[in-house]
């Protein structure tokens, strides 16, 4: 598992995120304009345009807010960066024509100059700095037997991942299909296979995703993760959907004190939820599940299946081979072994903290796949040349 930053590191990012971060509310039609800017990268930018069209604020983009903005004025996403890339004059009127054409108001997310979230005014914006008050308290006092295992934050999100520490609470899914080395190849005898449970906690605050916290399972031989937050396990989401935002006569967003009251509420939900979570009863669930996933169809080609398995859910071709390698060494060609051979990826430097969660997130999918779907992807067979 990556370990991403630690506690101080994300506490200072998060912080100077606060402070330099500006949210302005302003309509298409005459307030929101792309223009050409040589110095900006993809030699673009957004102006906010006072009465009289005078600039009052410019911002360069960045590609979260290019491909919600081709997003929302329904342009196909490989025609708007080919425009960017080769026509910019002729992506720039295209946009403008579509803002003026169809009007719309809009929430302008901002950090350090940089127009990062193109959003609907009633986007609820739960921003991390608030979830870390409400969610690192517990964790740091103890009020829940815990440990700080991961967390980082980036332009687009944020993630926190706990690790419940009362043995009460491990799992046993049986015996290793083959001795194990901790990574970096010192032996530490496993002879089982000992998972053991917690939480991640997720935000965006750029329309990547909801407020939510997940059940996790770390795996102690081999430092995996994998998401298990199945609705009939836990999961619990929060959407950023709340009233109207509104905004001074430079188009910046009213500080609304009743808003982060209401805010407050939702995240401190978050603390019942891991208490849920480390309920014996869920963890036993989340248990047998797993163990189940060692029974029925094991991979008959290693090869065909990790093709096949690409189609079913988003693995990237230069992370097939890596695939293939941790299923050949680990010996286990089970579900349960193709759902820790994906997540495994996740401890590796070839993929950003971001793309680690997503692979955790992909071993959860693996779980859940029906029956017909793992078949599928158990005994494919490679085509003759």
């Amino acid at each position: 598992m990556k370990r991403g930053m630690n506690l101080e590191s994300l506490l200072t990012t998060v912080i100077e995120q606060r402070d330099s971060k500006r949210d302005f509310v302003a309509d298409t039609k005459e307030s929101i304009s792309m223009v050409a800017a040589e110095d900006m990268p993809n030699k673009v930018a957004l102006v906010l345009l006072k009465e009289g069209a005078s600039e009052l604020e410019r911002f360069s983009i960045s590609e979260n807010c290019h491909r919600q903005i081709a997003g929302r004025l329904q342009i196909p996403l490989k025609h708007y960066f080919r425009m960017l890339e080769d026509y910019r004059d002729l992506i720039v009127n295209e946009v403008n024509a579509i803002f003026k054409k169809e009007p719309q108001t809009r929430l302008l997310r901002t950090l350090d100059g940089k127009a990062r979230a193109f959003l609907s005014n009633r986007y609820r914006t739960i921003d991390n700095d608030e979830v870390i008050e409400q969610v690192l308290p517990p964790i740091v006092q103890g009020d829940v037997p815990s440990q700080l295992l991961s967390s980082n934050v980036s332009e687009n999100s944020m993630h926190i991942k706990v690790l419940f520490t009362g043995d009460n609470l491990a799992q046993d899914l049986g015996e290793l299909a083959r001795p194990q080395n901790h990574i970096g190849g010192q032996s530490n005898g496993s002879t089982r296979d000992i998972i053991r449970p917690g939480a991640v906690i997720s935000n965006s605050e750029t329309g990547h995703g909801r407020l939510r916290i997940d059940g996790f399972f770390y795996r102690d031989y081999c430092l995996n993760g994998c998401v298990y937050g199945t609705e009939e396990i836990f999961s619990y989401k929060r959407n950023h959907v709340g009233g109207k935002l509104e905004a001074d006569g430079d188009f910046r967003v009213f500080s609304d004190d009743t808003k982060r009251k209401q805010n407050e509420l939702i995240i401190a939900e978050i603390t019942d939820a891991m208490e849920a979570l480390t309920s014996e009863e869920n963890v036993a669930k989340m248990g047998e599940k797993l163990r189940a996933t060692k029974e029925g169809a094991v991979v008959e080609d290693t090869f065909a299946a990790v093709d096949q398995l690409a189609k079913e859910v988003d693995i990237r071709d230069g992370e097939k081979e890596d695939i293939i390698s941790n299923l050949l060494t680990d010996g286990d060609f089970s579900r349960w072994g193709m759902v820790n051979a994906v997540t495994k990826i996740a401890n590796t430097e070839k993929v950003d903290y971001d793309r680690a969660c997503e692979l955790e997130n992909i071993g959860s999918q693996l779980i859940d796949l029906h029956t017909s779907q793992w078949n599928r992807i158990a005994q494919a067979e490679r085509i003759a040349a």
